[in-house]
C-alpha cells in the first residue's frame, strides 16, 4: 500500500499513516452502514405505499438489551412479478451471493430468463445466513 500511494500520489507516508487512514476509512464506511441500515424502515413503508401489491418484509431480531439487530429484508415488486408471470419462460433459478466486509450475509435472488434470453430479476433477498429458515 505504501508503495502504491508513493508511486499514484507522489507523497512519502508511513505505516502509522497509513493504519490511521485505514482506521477512519473503515470508522466512516461503518457509520455510513449504521445510517443505512437506519432507514430501511421508510424504504420499507415507501415500497409498500408506492408500489401496491408489492411484497416487501423487513425482519429484524430484538437483541436481550432492547438494541435491534438486522435479520433478512426481502423485495418482489408486483410489475417485476406481473412481467415475469405474462413474459417470461417457467423456469425459475435461484442464485447466491456473499457480502463482505463491515456487512456480511448473502444476496439471493431469484431469476428467470425472458424472451431475449436475459436474466429477468422476480425478487431478492438479504439475509444473514442461508438456512432452512431463510
Amino acid at each position: 500500500m505504501k508503495a502504491k500511494v508513493s508511486t499514484t500520489l507522489n507523497i512519502n507516508v508511513s505505516v502509522g499513516q497509513l493504519r490511521n487512514a485505514k482506521k477512519i476509512a473503515l470508522q466512516e464506511i461503518e457509520g455510513s452502514m449504521i445510517e443505512h441500515y437506519g432507514i430501511l424502515w421508510s424504504y420499507d413503508e415507501e415500497n409498500i405505499r408506492s408500489n401496491i401489491g408489492s411484497t416487501v418484509r423487513l425482519d429484524i431480531d430484538i437483541m436481550l438489551d432492547s438494541t435491534t439487530l438486522f435479520s433478512k429484508f426481502c423485495v418482489c415488486f408486483k410489475v417485476v412479478r406481473d412481467g415475469w408471470l405474462e413474459r417470461c419462460r417457467h423456469v425459475i433459478g435461484l442464485d447466491g451471493c456473499f457480502l463482505n466486509g463491515i456487512v456480511r450475509g448473502e444476496v439471493l435472488p431469484t431469476v428467470r430468463r425472458d424472451a431475449n434470453n436475459h436474466i429477468f430479476p422476480i425478487a431478492w433477498v438479504v439475509v444473514c445466513v442461508e438456512d432452512k429458515e431463510t
